[in-house]
């Protein structure tokens, strides 16, 4: 994924999260260092295996893909959220 870092709220999210992946160099700040990315992405087929490689490792070593912990941390938002509110 190639994203053009801007002002809506999806771009903003995926910028964050190939931030959190460790491939920040697939966030561009403009429309023509998006497009000059995604095509010499698209005519190098060894750094696309190389990014691949590296976002496959990701998931199993980011917390980003850590489900119980995501879990463990809203619920204790939650429980934050419910103190709050008690008093």
């Amino acid at each position: 994924m190639v994203t053009l870092s801007g002002q809506t709220f999806a771009s903003r999210v995926a910028g964050s999260l190939l931030q959190a992946m460790g491939t920040p160099e697939l966030v561009c700040h403009s429309v023509a260092g998006y497009e000059a990315l995604a095509l010499q992405l698209a005519g190098d087929e060894s750094r696309r295996a190389a990014l691949r490689a590296r976002l496959e490792a990701a998931r199993t070593h980011s917390p980003l893909f850590d489900g119980r912990l995501r879990a463990r941390e809203i619920e204790g938002l939650y429980e934050r959220m419910w103190a709050r509110a008690l008093k």
